[in-house]
């Protein structure tokens, strides 16, 4: 009669409902569950391993599109801020200039002053004509 040779089950230790034994034909086996062939076993584990290399190249492309994205974010982030800069400093040199010029050299200035000499003289002009209009007839 041969010798039957009776395995310890091995168990996952941080998952013990996954088990695994060598049995024999005719063996009982030590646990209920379901037995497949070594190529079943040979050729899931190989599926098993290829998942695995798809699912770390997979993490591997979702942290590279995240890390091109918060790249992105941070490069318009820096042109918004050198965009305000640029601003800031030419309103600055703008203010700067506006300050060095003398008020009477402001074309604001010049012509608003323009506008109202105009108009005083055209109303004294108005108002000697009413006055002579006036002493003539009296």
């Amino acid at each position: 009669m041969t010798e039957t040779i009776v395995h310890e089950p091995y168990c996952d230790p941080e998952r013990p409902t996954l088990c695994a034994v060598a049995v024999q034909e005719g063996q009982p086996a030590p646990f209920s569950g379901q037995l497949i062939t070594m190529e079943l076993a040979l050729d899931l584990g190989q599926k098993a391993e290829k998942a695995d290399a798809v699912c770390d190249l997979e993490k591997k492309r979702i942290t590279a599109l995240a890390d091109i994205a918060r790249i992105k974010e941070q490069e318009m982030r820096k042109a918004e801020l050198e965009a305000c800069e640029n601003t800031t400093e030419r309103l600055n040199e703008l203010l700067t200039e506006a300050r060095k010029t003398p008020i009477i050299r402001n074309p604001y200035f010049v012509g608003a002053v323009s506008v109202l000499g105009t108009a005083g003289v055209m109303t004294l002009t108005w108002w000697l004509a009413v006055q002579t209009i006036q002493r003539t007839v009296e």
